[in-house]
């Protein structure tokens, strides 16, 4: 069972990440959206979202947290950790807001299962700068972020490095009109597994 797992989840899952910033890159592109509008749109489909379930994970870990430590206290794993927030800094709630800095015992991110909506956020904010470095030096660029992928953990967050890779793969794709989906009918189902592997 643990191989089964282990195929579904560290083998076949892994793609999906790096292909919604893959199909992101490529949409955003696409839709050619004025940048204000892109902004604004990515505000309510992104930034808005992301802060109401961060919003309720922090109510749960503050007050929900603290109400079943008095009801039932025997369904909190780490009891003495309940009260550490009321301790916390302004840094230590951006940070645990952010997520791009650990807290002492905590988790990098408030709702860590989201960090791709906060990265995604980010690249759109800072597009038009990649954008240009994608038509200016597209081969130098995509090289060195490829290098940087294969060699280095951004010190911030380690998925950094291969989400704006797949992003940047998209804004090329869409860019330059690359033909990719007509000619994945021809493709075999061995050049696939090995392309996979």
């Amino acid at each position: 069972g643990e191989f089964i797992q282990l195929v579904i989840s560290g083998g076949l899952a892994c793609g999906a990440v790096p292909l919604f910033f893959l199909f992101a890159g490529y949409l955003q592109i696409k839709k050619n959206d004025p940048y204000t509008t892109l902004i604004k749109k990515r505000i309510h489909s992104l930034l808005i979202p992301s802060f109401i379930w961060i919003g309720l994970y922090l109510l749960y870990n503050t007050l929900g947290k603290v109400l079943l430590l008095k009801i039932a206290p025997s369904l909190i794993a780490n009891p003495e950790a309940v009260y550490d927030f009321y301790s916390w800094k302004v840094k230590d709630w951006f940070t645990y807001i952010i997520g791009y800095s650990n807290i002492q015992g905590g988790n990098p991110l408030a709702a860590g299962q989201f960090w791709f909506v906060r990265d995604l956020f980010l690249f759109v904010v800072f597009s038009p700068v990649i954008i240009f470095l994608l038509k200016k030096i597209p081969f130098l660029f995509l090289t060195l972020l490829f290098i940087i992928y294969i060699c280095l953990d951004f010190p911030l967050n380690e998925n950094l490095t291969y989400s704006l890779l797949f992003y940047s793969l998209g804004l090329t794709w869409g860019i330059y009109n690359i033909d990719l989906l007509n000619k994945i009918d021809r493709i075999k189902w061995w050049e696939l597994l090995i392309l996979f592997i």
